[in-house]
């Protein structure tokens, strides 16, 4: 044992294997430095392979040495203890295994170079519970190592049994947990510590919503790499003081945005601890840190092991840069740059997508829906005053309007409709079918008259009109007076009835003159006329009476006379001759103008005087109808019984009911432009009238579409809209909602854009000139700010050395940092520079344990202004709660939906899978998160990792639907060697009862590898297993395999940053590649049995383990399975762990369709759309939409010439691209992720598309580089 001791220890040698003989109990050195195990072959070399994978996984996770080389056993007996007695390693020796590069099998164990301890564990117990002296050595070498064995085989104990067995072990032990128990010890003790605000709200003591209350930093935030405005929004809630729990889905930028946190930290002078039990999480963000020009500001101290030279050698660059950096100013001139441009390139977009218009529709709306019209007219004589003021509620009623003019199109163009011209009055009518009522009455009324009239002798009455029968109304009446109107009368020309009425009337005259005549004289009129006519001499003057002639003739005249006469009464006789001769002479002339067959005149002459005049009355009645009336009304003679004028007497009350006379008014109100025709009811002729009444009462259906139909008329005449409708032609009014939209669209646009300068003076090559002007100016104000915080420190740091306070520890600052060898241990050096320390190393990376070994708890605690966690979700509470006591403010990284804690060596090597019953352990993660008033919760929601969005949507949707993820998509959307692909093993078997292994599933794996290197030996990849015995399966295949390919090893096993693995899925958190195959092992047994027991994931927060199993990959999954989703349709639906595997294998069965995608709404993108027909037109094939999230691609062109490719991908600034609301993301980062997938993309504005699309058009066709022998078209079918 000694002699062991002393080749590994002080000699240092790399022992190569040795057996151990059974028969001497004791090991034989059959050359000299080899090393044999007893056990058999089979045996040694699995559990070789276990301590060897589990030592490697502990220095690459959690950069702990766990790998011991123990010397000496320690045998006794504690009755406190069941078992009959104790075993315990004594001194123990960190080592590491080495693989031959060319078998790549453990060959040879070599000391880890220091760090050699007495057990820890026995220590506790010496020391707390046997009261039993320690030996007094600081340090163990091979000098004393014989020493520390005689001693305790020497110890006088009050146990029966007490020996030290000269036994050596390698085994797989963390002694180092025990500093944390320690300090955890010395916490209790600490009134500082056991009052700390986040231990007391974690006890459940206080509840506090700030660490401190944090002023406003004056110093600008400028994250000195790329952040997304989730990872700000972050980095802003941090500033404000919150304590901030990080949600970090895989592959959100989580160590970015804690690099970030770190530098902002930095600049505003502030002190950070960064832990995590991981060191590839330290890793990660210190070389970020580092890249971005701050790693020398960070310590490292991740492993107890951590190199004193290495430390002091980090710290010595350090102060050397401090001291010799030059003053930077504040870049403030590119800050204002920046935010400048930043306002700019937003402009535009919110000026396009800005609803809080009038109208309540950005441009952007209108102008998709323009595009989505563009088969219809426009109208320019829209005059619609303000279009720019119009409200949304003026808008939609108009649109309302529009919409039932096009359903009642078919009545608006029917010329022939029966209620034509009827425009509805609520002034007149009450409601519509009261004009039902109204022309009802109407014809009920004219029908009657007419009926009436005519059965009272009146002929063509339906030809009247009913101001006709207003105008003879009176002579209507005077036929009550009249026996009978000759129908003569009526058939004859009107002027011979006036002529005949005038010699009617000169026979009266003649009658009455006769009459007279007789009563004077017996002569005839002729002789009598020829007797008296000297009276025309003799009147001429009074003169006569002297002339004797004239009493001579006076005398005759008197003898010719009935008695004697004056000259006065001759002179009136005189008159009545010549008169009597005058009308004798007319009564011939008139009875020459008529036909002696028209008239019979003798009859007249025969009358009697009261005869004539009744004549007279009827030949002026006659006469007045004749000239009131257009027609002739009577044929025969019109015989008036009492009957016949009892029915002209009912008649007449027709013509003067007040109702009929209001009704047809208001009628004529109804139709203004005329009831029949352009004539009203009182001019339109009474058949006509009835017959449009009956026909309006015929088609008392068709009201209530005419009504709606001029309501709608006059609503829009209303809202100034008059002339646009009659501009529309009457095919096109069954699409006037459309019309009217596109040509209010158009003017709308025009209006709003003159009136904003951002749309009106927009240009595409300006704003993607801003776009490159502003990524160069965030990149170099990026550099900038990294140069302006170095000088900040530097400042810093020359004035510390300047301040005399400080001048002892800087004194042993620079004194250790000058020497080369024996430094102080790094705790007490540490604990001797804490003042100065944040001025030189502001930021220190450790793992919890580190801070436990390293940070005094009375001088670190309270020391750091932030502490930040990462992986915080594997770790457990008591872990984390030492570096919580040493900071104020918490920033905990992790994802809940991730690997809960678990018991790192158990859950690798002493449980076997299906045996491990253990509950998840709660986390630090999920203790803050229950702490909603104590810790600020922030998301992180860019998903950058997945090569192929393929690869995160599933979780996406199932585990992250509350807040899902940002993705990207590829522009393969047909390539076998990304995405997820699935294996079936048909003849897959779980082995329960055995090895618990599927075999034939290893050996799959095992090809898919092989495979993978020889076609993608440049991609980076990682096997992973539901459980140990699979993995250790698939490699031990694997190690066969390759003897086949020896070329392959150096390809498979060669040094780099990501190297290949086989991994259980307990141990994969973490890890990245951009190939995982996942074996599911789980199958039926060999008796096709199938068991529900799926090891971790039938756990409680077994789905957890199954999304990260499943967010790995970059470019791949190759998921390889002996089980389909339908084996899993039995499964316990509560179980979510099996629930989630069964899902997944569906979703890789139906080539990565989700379910739920369909009830995913997408904004329409009319536009998009519209570009990809009419590139599909032109041949091409297109796809719109691409992608999943906020991040699609509106239009991809297919790329004929490699199919499965985009050959471009068009980005629109719709509505998606717009819902990304800070201007980098959207324009900058967006972009650059996409093109980092191989995306070429051509930008396409709105405005730009509006104002002329076919240039835009041509753009893309030249954008796409097309040969003018490649006619899209030809090749399309091929491509399909």
């Amino acid at each position: 044992m000694t002699d062991l001791f002393d080749l590994l220890v002080k000699r240092g040698l790399k022992l190569p294997v040795f057996k151990y003989d059974l028969t001497t109990d004791r090991y034989i050195l059959e050359k000299p430095g080899e090393i044999n195990f007893e056990g058999t072959e089979e045996e040694i070399v699995r559990k070789i392979s276990r301590l060897y994978s589990l030592s490697k996984l502990s220095i690459e996770e959690k950069g702990v040495v766990t790998l011991f080389m123990t010397f000496g056993v320690l045998k006794w007996n504690d009755p406190g203890f069941k078992t009959p007695y104790l075993s315990a390693p004594v001194v123990m020796v960190p080592c590491e295994f080495e693989k031959n590069k060319h078998t790549n099998q453990v060959s040879r164990i070599n000391f880890f170079g220091e760090g050699i301890q007495f057990n820890p564990v026995l220590e506790l117990l010496f020391r707390e519970k046997y009261d039993l002296p320690l030996p007094q050595i600081e340090e163990i070498d091979s000098k004393n190592f014989n020493e520390i064995i005689e001693h305790l085989g020497n110890l006088k104990t009050q146990f029966t049994i007490w020996k030290v067995i000269p036994q050596c072990w390698i085994i797989s032990l963390n002694p180092e947990m025990f500093v944390l128990y320690s300090d955890l010890g010395k916490m209790m003790q600490n009134t500082e510590a056991l009052t700390h605000p986040l231990i007391n709200a974690f006890s459940g003591v206080l509840s506090l919503s700030k660490s401190s209350t944090e002023s406003v930093s004056s110093v600008p935030l400028v994250p000195i790499l790329r952040a997304d405005s989730s990872q700000r929004k972050i980095l802003e809630m941090v500033r404000e003081g919150e304590n901030v729990v990080i949600h970090g889905p895989p592959g959100t930028g989580k160590s970015q945005t804690i690099a970030n946190i770190i530098a902002d930290a930095v600049a505003r002078e502030k002190t950070v601890l960064f832990v995590s039990a991981k060191k590839a999480a330290l890793d990660v963000v210190y070389n970020r840190l580092k890249n971005a020009g701050l790693g020398r500001f960070c310590l490292e101290i991740h492993s107890t092991r951590k190199s004193k030279q290495e430390l002091m050698f980090d710290l010595k660059r350090t102060i050397d840069l401090l001291q010799n950096f030059q003053d930077v100013e504040q870049p403030a001139d590119l800050l204002k740059q920046f935010e400048h441009l930043k306002n700019n390139l937003n402009n535009l977009l919110n000026s396009l997508h800005r609803t809080d218009h009038p109208l309540g529709m950005s441009i952007y709306d209108a102008i998709s829906r323009l595009e989505g019209l563009k088969d219809y007219p426009v109208i320019h004589s829209l005059h619609l005053s303000s279009i720019a003021e119009i409200s949304k509620e003026r808008f939609e009623k108009i649109l309302q309007l529009m919409e039932k003019l096009e359903q009642l199109a078919d009545v608006y163009n029917e010329s022939q409709h029966p209620w034509k011209g009827f425009k509805f009055s609520e002034n007149i009518l009450s409601y519509p079918l009261k004009v039902i009522e109204m022309l009802e009455y109407v014809k009920m009324n004219l029908k009657n008259m007419k009926q009436m009239l005519e059965k009272a002798g009146f002929t063509d009455i339906g030809n009247l009109r009913f101001e006709d029968f207003q105008k003879i109304l009176y002579l209507l009446k005077s036929l009550k007076n009249v026996d009978v109107l000759p129908g003569r009368w009526f058939q004859v020309e009107i002027e011979e009835l006036s002529t005949l009425r005038e010699i009617v009337e000169i026979l009266r005259k003649r009658k009455v003159l006769m009459k007279k005549y007789f009563q004077h004289t017996e002569k005839s009129i002729e002789e009598m006329t020829e007797i008296l006519q000297p009276v025309e001499r003799f009147s001429r003057s009074w003169l006569r009476i002297l002339n004797p002639s004239y009493w001579k003739w006076k005398k005759f005249v008197n003898r010719n006379l009935r008695y004697p006469h004056n000259f006065e009464e001759i002179q009136r006789l005189y008159e009545i001759s010549k008169n009597l001769i005058d009308t004798e002479i007319k009564y011939n002339d008139l009875k020459e103008k008529i036909p002696d067959q028209e008239f019979s005149f003798d009859e007249y002459r025969t009358k009697e005087l009261e005869e004539i005049d009744f004549a007279l009355i009827k030949l002026d009645i006659a006469l007045k109808i004749r000239k009131k009336l257009p027609i002739k009304i009577i044929k025969n003679d019109l015989i008036l019984t009492r009957v016949s004028k009892d029915l002209i007497s009912r008649a007449i009350e027709i013509l003067e009911d007040t109702q009929l006379k209001k009704y047809m008014e208001d009628l004529n109100r109804l139709w203004p432009d005329g009831f029949v025709g352009e004539k009203t009811l009182q001019t339109a002729p009474v058949d006509e009238l009835i017959r449009k009444i009956d026909h309006l009462i015929a088609n008392e259906s068709k009201l209530h579409e005419w009504i709606q139909l001029q309501e709608t008329l006059e609503s829009l005449e209303k809202m100034e809209l008059k002339t646009f409708i009659r501009s529309v032609e009457k095919e096109h009014v069954k699409n006037i909602r459309r019309i009217f939209e596109k040509s209010f669209y158009k003017q709308w646009i025009d209006n709003v854009c003159t009136l904003d300068k951002n749309l009106r003076d927009f240009s595409s090559e300006r704003y993607e000139q801003d776009i490159l002007t502003l990524e160069k100016a965030e990149e170099a104000l990026r550099k900038r700010w990294v140069q302006y915080v170095k000088s900040l420190l530097a400042k810093k740091f020359r004035t510390i050395l300047a301040d005399t306070n400080h001048s002892q520890q800087i004194r042993i600052l620079m004194r250790e940092t000058q020497k080369k060898r024996r430094h102080k241990p790094i705790r007490k050096f540490l604990l001797e520079i804490s003042d100065i320390l944040r001025f030189v190393k502001p930021c220190i990376l450790m793992s919890p344990l580190s801070v436990s070994s390293f940070l005094d708890l009375d001088k670190f605690i309270n020391y750091f202004d932030i502490v930040i966690f990462d992986e915080a979700s594997q770790l457990r509470t008591p872990e984390a709660i030492s570096a919580v006591v040493r900071g104020k403010q918490i920033i905990v990284a992790g994802d809940p939906k991730q690997l809960p804690p678990t018991n790192f060596f158990k859950s690798y090597y002493e449980l076997e899978d299906d045996e491990d019953e253990r509950e998840p352990l709660d986390s630090f993660l999920d203790e803050c998160i229950a702490l909603p008033r104590v810790f600020k919760q922030g998301y992180l929601r860019w998903h950058y990792r997945s090569r192929d969005e393929r690869l995160i949507a599933f979780s996406n949707h199932y585990f992250y639907g509350e807040n899902p993820l940002i993705t990207f998509p590829s522009p393969k959307y047909r390539n076998s060697d990304q995405g997820i692909k699935l294996v079936y093993v048909e003849n897959g078997t779980w082995d329960r009862a055995g090895k618990r292994v599927n075999t034939m599933e290893a050996l799959k794996v095992v090809d898919i590898v092989i495979e993978h290197f020889q076609k993608h030996p440049d991609r980076s990849i990682g096997v992973v297993t539901m459980n140990t015995s699979q993995s250790d399966l698939i490699e031990n295949l694997l190690q066969r395999r390759l003897m086949e390919y020896p070329h392959l090893m150096d390809v498979i096993f060669k040094e780099s940053n990501e190297p290949f693995f086989i991994k259980s899925l307990e141990n994969v958190q973490g890890d990245e590649r951009d190939t995982i195959i996942i074996s599911i092992g789980y199958a039926r047994t060999p008796s096709g049995e199938l068991f529900y027991n799926f090891g971790p994931l039938n756990n409680e927060g077994g789905w957890r383990r199954l999304n990260v199993l499943i967010t790995r990959a970059r470019y791949q999954i190759i998921l390889v399975t002996s089980l389909r989703s339908e084996d899993l349709s039995r499964a316990n639906s509560e179980n979510k762990g099996v629930a989630a595997l069964r899902n997944y294998l569906k979703y890789a069965e139906q080539n990565c369709k989700l379910e739920f995608s369909e009830s995913h709404e997408k904004p329409d993108d009319i536009i998009s759309a519209s570009i990809a027909q009419q590139l599909n037109d032109m041949g091409f094939l297109t796809d719109t939409s691409i992608g999943m999230g906020l991040c699609q691609v509106s239009v991809g062109i297919r790329d004929f010439e490699d199919p499965g490719r985009y050959k471009i991908g068009i980005i629109h600034d719709g509505k998606n691209h717009a819902m990304i609301q800070d201007v980098i993301d959207r324009e900058v980062l967006k972009f650059k992720v996409l093109e980092s997938l191989g995306w070429k993309l051509k930008r396409l504005w709105t405005i730009e598309w509006y104002r002329d699309s076919e240039k835009v058009l041509k753009s893309i066709i030249e954008s796409l580089k097309i040969n003018e022998r490649y006619r899209p078209s030809q090749t399309r079918s091929n491509n399909l």
